[in-house]
């Protein structure tokens, strides 16, 4: 008589599962490194029994070791029993597993792509165009071999030197991991900048697809757009964006073919290089540019018919590689608009002229608009935009009408129509014209995940579950084995615990005390001196400063060291920002001289960094890159504000008299990167768009008015609102998507002065707001949504900024390490909810008075920041000036509840 086989229970105290006939193998063999093969009975003689017991073998079950098994205790159950797991379980499991190590990640967190939608136009608020802007390259499911996958990054991980990079493989992305030496031999200079050939990564990918080299081939990533064909790839030791997207041959009606173009193959099935401009980013320059048609979608969700050429687009889009033969600087709105109507002609037999449309009413032809105009220069234009097309009746203007672009058969029309008919009656007369409007929405910042700790937002779980396809049930017992992926806790909520109406107000009245906020702090002060700073979006642990003695550094903020070094220039460091997709460079400026400085770093080696002067930008006063890193702006203690391009480093535009006083700070949109805002001392803040062909100070997309002096001014992560701080308690946020919002006002306590200049920005989610005072020692925490409760503050008054001496070291089996990253704090304590608690443990002492720290103490908060994609961690200049002046980063991590630190 066969032993029946008892299984776990299944998740949050459901029933056992119900009991297999199987073979007479006990319980504890199927355990994790059992070892009984004197009881155990031969393979061969039970093996169409355990078969049984596989097919049996309820699906619950897999998802419940995928929640109480380590990666490595599942792969020693595989070495022990390879038969036992099936082969569809095991690449399942294996799947789940590499999204537990942070081998495979998911681009956006849960829904957020179908949740947050965005306003495309400001004024008639066409927000239902671009939540249809968002779609992904179709692409066939690919079986990839997560396994392989998990074993060559794990190996990677254990012996290092190697270098990575992250590709798009249908829903996901992986990381591919290959020596160090095989990277480094393709390097072209002395400095390391990740580039390396198309062919090394495709020889990576092999390792994981089941493809062979002519039944795929890789396109540009931009912000989760794809792009023209991938002319090189990046590898890195760091963490870095996925640049590269996997396109494979899908079928059609005339067999197997490329959905983007180039439908025919090329050489090595990669775009050749042409030439193209020199600059910064020159190597990174494509030819041509790739644009989305599709039907505008008012009019697909409208039953009217639509042109045979519109039609065809109503289900489908369709991929256009305009001008494939140019440089994208070369590139005119007559060879788009040519290539638009080519391609409609081919849909549908017809030929219609096409023309872009108004950015005031999308239904008319914009009439600024020059057919030789680049569309660089006079349109900012950017790589993958989607174009939504209808077709317009206008009145026939034979002087004005631009979108006739063929010289001789707007001629010959318009002989053709003088002959047919008077003058008269050739003014009533109408003529189609197709017109297309501009979406080029960007997928939103991935929130950095908090697996370092072994914690996952019940979101982020269920999300991986579902992608390696194992029950539901993981998410819900994830919390019931802290040993491998811990307890499932929202990394935001559960970090502030909003007090009632009453205490909030008090909170914020008492300036004395801190409240509500568990959190842990870091002075960082190989900063000493700074400026100003900025997270890195991508890499954990870097900043990068602007010093006061015009120098930029990097630094590592969990160690405290600085790792490179470079003069900028003699004056302070004000403008500094980040690349979004190359990890190792920035762009810093100087405030009088207004020089600006293209930097990259080496990560191979400490000191190193090489840098490219460009147009200057006097009496600048910040600096900001666009999310496409096609452009970054500046502005300035003017009325101006410059445009350039990023590729050649070059000024292409300067905009004039945008505001009446000067202009404080310019901040870009997180995903359009066309939309920025500007905050002035003329008491307004004001929202433009580039794609406006003529950018000018009376026709700005929104003019919010703040009736103050507006010190900064930043967009939420989804960027329907704007936030706008400014002197004292002036604290507002407007709704982009209401007309004539007249903003919601913050509760921030007055101090009545007129030189306390207040900076506030979104934590990352946009669900907490964070705001600091030149005047104040606090940093006070707010909800975004009104009516913007108070979640508490943390004081920093009497935090000393001397450094102290070196800390004591513990000895564990010889080997030292630091006592604690929270020893340079004044006092050997954690900040848990406005209290001291002790560092290990017991109960706290009673509140007695401190001794005064020796050295200069804070005494007002110059500058603050927030991580672009850690909803936990910020950081703010503390600065003091007596009895010496001193500004030192600190950083500020929230902690959960239960005291640990959420995000680690």
């Amino acid at each position: 008589m066969m032993d029946k086989i008892p299984l776990p229970a299944g998740p949050r105290g459901s029933r056992p599962a119900r009991r297999l006939v199987g073979s007479a193998t006990r319980a504890s063999d199927i355990a994790v490194g059992s070892s009984s093969s004197s009881s155990r009975p031969s393979v061969k003689k039970l093996s169409s029994a355990r078969e049984a017991v596989i097919v049996e073998l309820p699906a619950t079950l897999w998802g419940i070791i995928s929640t109480w098994l380590l990666p490595c205790e599942f792969l020693r159950l595989l070495t022990c029993r390879h038969d036992m797991v099936p082969d569809v379980w095991r690449s399942r499991l294996w799947h789940f597993f590499c999204h537990f190590a942070g081998f495979v990640r998911m681009p956006l967190h849960g829904s957020d792509v179908h949740t947050d939608h965005y306003v495309e136009s400001l004024h008639d608020r066409r927000s239902s165009s671009c939540s249809s802007g968002l779609g992904l390259m179709e692409c066939p499911i690919l079986q990839v071999d997560f396994e392989t996958t998990f074993k060559r990054n794990a190996w990677a991980k254990v012996h290092g030197r190697h270098f990575f990079s992250w590709v798009r493989v249908g829903p996901e992305e992986l990381r591919l991991a290959i020596p160090e030496a095989e990277a480094i031999a393709e390097a072209t200079g002395d400095l390391w900048d990740g580039s390396c050939s198309v062919a090394l990564l495709r020889s990576a990918l092999r390792q994981v697809l089941p493809l062979s080299d002519d039944s795929f081939r890789l396109r540009e990533l931009v912000m989760g757009r794809e792009g023209v064909l991938l002319k090189n790839s990046t590898f890195f030791r760091g963490e870095s964006n996925a640049r590269a997207v996997v396109e494979c041959l899908t079928k059609s009606a005339s067999g197997k073919t490329w959905r983007l173009p180039p439908t025919v193959e090329q050489k090595n099935g990669q775009l050749e290089a042409k030439t193209c401009d020199a600059g910064p980013l020159a190597r990174a320059r494509t030819s041509g540019w790739m644009v989305e048609l599709t039907l505008c979608p008012e009019e697909a969700q409208a039953d009217e018919a639509q042109p045979p050429c519109l039609e065809a687009l109503r289900c489908d889009t369709r991929w256009l590689h305009v001008a494939a033969e140019k440089p994208e600087s070369a590139v005119t709105v007559r060879d788009l608009c040519k290539a638009i109507s080519a391609e409609l002609q081919l849909l549908g037999g017809e030929r219609l002229h096409s023309w872009p449309s108004s950015t005031q009413n999308s239904r008319m032809p914009a009439d600024d608009v020059q057919p030789g105009w680049d569309l660089v220069r006079d349109l900012r234009w950017t790589q993958s935009e989607k174009l939504f097309l209808r077709e317009v009746r206008v009145p026939y203007r034979p002087e004005t009408d631009k979108w006739k672009l063929d010289t001789e058969e707007s001629t010959g029309v318009a002989q053709r129509s003088s002959e047919a008919s008077s003058h008269a009656q050739a003014r009533l007369q109408t003529h189609r014209v197709v017109v297309f409007e501009r979406c080029a929405l960007r997928l939103p910042l991935k929130l950095r995940s908090t697996k370092c700790n072994k914690r996952w937002t019940s979101a982020s779980a269920s999300l991986a579950a579902s992608l390696a396809s194992l029950p539901t049930q993981v998410s819900s017992g994830l919390a019931r084995n802290p040993g491998t992926l811990g307890t499932v806790i929202d990394s935001v909520t559960n970090c502030f615990a909003y007090p009632s109406t009453s205490l909030s107000s008090s909170i914020c009245s008492d300036s004395n005390a801190d409240s509500g906020i568990a959190h842990s702090r870091h002075v960082l002060f190989t900063t000493s001196g700074v400026r100003q700073f900025e997270f890195h979006p991508v890499r954990p642990e870097i900043l990068l400063l602007g010093k006061k003695s015009g120098t930029a550094e990097i630094v590592n903020y969990e160690t405290d060291t600085q790792t490179h070094c470079t003069q900028v220039d003699a004056h302070p460091i004000l403008g500094l920002s980040w690349l979004n997709q190359h990890p190792q460079r920035a762009v810093v400026a100087a405030s009088q001289s207004g020089v600006i400085k293209f930097l990259r770093y080496d990560e191979l080696n400490h000191g190193r960094m090489e840098s490219i002067e460009m147009d200057s930008f006097e009496h600048l006063s910040s600096l900001s890159m666009n999310c496409t890193d096609d452009y970054f702006m500046t502005s300035g203690f003017c009325t101006d504000v410059g445009l350039y391009d990023v590729f050649t480093g070059r000024r292409i535009n300067t905009f004039q008299t945008l505001h009446h006083n000067f202009i404080n700070i310019l901040r870009f949109a997180h995903r359009t990167p066309h939309m920025f805002a500007t905050a002035s001392f003329d008491n307004t803040c004001k929202v433009w768009d580039l794609r406006e062909p003529i950018v000018s100070g009376h026709k700005p997309a929104i003019c919010l008015n703040t009736g103050t002096l507006n010190v900064m001014c930043c967009f939420c992560p989804n960027d329907s609102r704007v936030l706008v701080s400014g002197v004292d308690d002036a604290l507002r946020q407007f709704d982009l998507r209401v007309a004539e919002c007249r903003g919601t006002k913050f509760p921030v306590p007055a101090m009545n002065s007129s030189i306390n200049y207040r900076r506030s920005l979104y934590l990352a989610g946009g669900r907490v707001v964070a705001s600091v005072a030149t005047n104040e020692t606090l940093l006070r925490l707010f909800d975004s949504e009104a009516p913007h409760r108070c979640a508490g503050q943390i004081n920093f008054r009497n935090m000393s900024l001397q450094k102290p001496e070196a800390p004591a070291t513990a000895h564990t089996e010889g080997k030292p390490r630091l006592a604690g990253r929270l020893s340079n704090l004044p006092f050997n304590h954690s900040v848990f909810l406005g209290r001291r608690v002790p560092a290990r443990g017991g109960s706290a002492p009673p509140r007695q008075q401190e001794p005064s720290p020796a050295g200069p103490t804070v005494e007002y908060l110059q500058s603050l920041r927030c991580h672009p994609t850690d909803p936990t961690l910020l950081g703010a200049i503390v600065a003091a000036s007596e009895p010496t002046p001193e500004s030192l980063v600190t950083t500020i991590r929230f902690e959960d509840q239960t005291g640990g630190i959420v995000g680690g």
